[in-house]
C-alpha cells in the first residue's frame, strides 16, 4: 500500500505553511524533548527530519534565496493579459514561487522559467541544472467544472491516491508514488498540479523523491493562495 507523502505532525505542517509565503525560516513548534516526532514518512517510504523540512521551506537558507532581487520581474515574465490567468494562477510563475523552487532543489540561484496560457491552463516550467519541473493551474471559476477537471486529472495520474489528514492542507489533493512525481490540489475551483516526473535524479536533494519535492513546492503555492 502506498504511504502518504509525509505523516506530518501539526507543528511541522504549520511551520511549512508559515515559511512558505512569508519568506521567513519556519519556527520549530515540535517538541524539542521528543526526537521521534521530528521525522516524517514520504510516499516512497523514505523519511525527512524536521530540520531538513524547515531548510527546504525557508527562503533564507543556504540555497542563496536571500540574495534574490525582490524588485526583479517574475521568472516567466508574467503579464496579466485581459484574457489570461487570474492573479492566483499567475502566482506559480512569480518570484516568490521561483524562490520556493530554488529552495526545494537547493539551487544556487533563482531558476529561470517559461510560462504559457492555453485553454484556461496556465503553466510555468522551471529550468533545473539537468531537467525541468512544471507547475500548472487549470484556471476555472465554477465549482462543478473545477471539481470535474480535478477528478479527471486524478484519474489520469499513474497510481494516484488521495492525500489525507493534515498533509492535504484542508483541500482535495492527490499524490503519486515517489518516483512518478506528481502532486495536485484543488482550491477555489482551480487545480494546481506540480509535475516533477521529468526531474533528473541528480537534480533532487539527496534522499528526496520527485513526489516529496513536488509536494514541497505545491505547499508553498497553496500557502500563498491562503494569504
Amino acid at each position: 500500500m502506498l504511504r502518504s507523502i509525509r505523516r506530518l505532525t501539526v507543528g511541522a505542517a504549520a511551520s511549512l505553511l508559515l515559511a512558505a509565503c512569508a519568506g521567513q525560516a519556519a519556527p520549530d513548534t515540535a517538541s524539542d524533548s521528543s526526537p521521534s516526532s521530528g521525522r516524517h514518512t514520504m510516499a516512497d517510504g523514505s523519511t525527512m527530519s524536521d530540520a531538513t523540512m524547515r531548510e527546504m521551506s525557508s527562503d533564507d537558507g543556504e540555497s542563496g534565496a536571500s540574495g534574490a532581487d525582490e524588485s526583479a520581474p517574475a521568472p516567466g515574465d508574467v503579464t496579466h493579459r485581459q484574457d489570461g490567468p487570474s492573479s492566483a494562477a499567475a502566482m506559480i510563475c512569480s518570484l516568490e514561487i521561483a524562490k520556493a523552487v530554488q529552495s526545494a532543489f537547493a539551487l544556487p540561484s533563482v531558476p529561470s522559467a517559461t510560462d504559457g496560457w492555453v485553454e484556461q491552463t496556465y503553466t510555468c516550467t522551471y529550468e533545473l541544472p539537468d531537467s525541468t519541473v512544471r507547475l500548472s493551474v487549470k484556471d476555472l471559476d465554477g465549482a462543478p467544472a473545477g471539481r470535474a477537471w480535478f477528478d479527471a486529472l486524478a484519474g489520469r495520474l499513474e497510481r494516484a491516491r488521495p492525500v489525507t489528514g493534515l498533509p492535504n492542507l484542508g483541500f482535495p489533493a492527490v499524490e503519486t508514488p515517489g518516483s512518478v512525481g506528481s502532486v495536485a490540489f484543488l482550491k477555489d475551483h482551480k487545480t494546481l498540479w506540480v509535475d516533477a516526473g521529468n526531474v533528473a535524479p541528480r537534480d533532487l536533494r539527496p534522499g528526496f523523491s520527485r513526489t516529496a519535492t513536488a509536494y514541497n513546492v505545491a505547499a508553498h503555492v497553496i500557502a500563498c493562495w491562503m494569504e
